[in-house]
């Protein structure tokens, strides 16, 4: 659990750091939604693969 927590502030610090306040409280909230909306998809098993299959089939062209 130390490894966890101890990785979670190294990441914030250097986000911290390097973006600053406002632009870490952005990434944390989109990675929370996008976090969410998979947990979604999985708990209805909606499966995107077909989707993933059209749009490569599509940029082979």
């Amino acid at each position: 659990m130390i490894w966890i927590t101890g990785g979670t502030g190294f990441v914030l610090a250097t986000l911290l750091m390097t973006v600053g306040f406002l632009s870490t409280i952005f990434i944390i909230i989109v990675t929370l939604v996008a976090a969410f909306g998979g947990y979604l998809l999985e708990k209805n098993n909606i499966n995107l693969s077909r989707i993933a299959e059209n749009w490569r089939r599509k940029n082979q062209r």
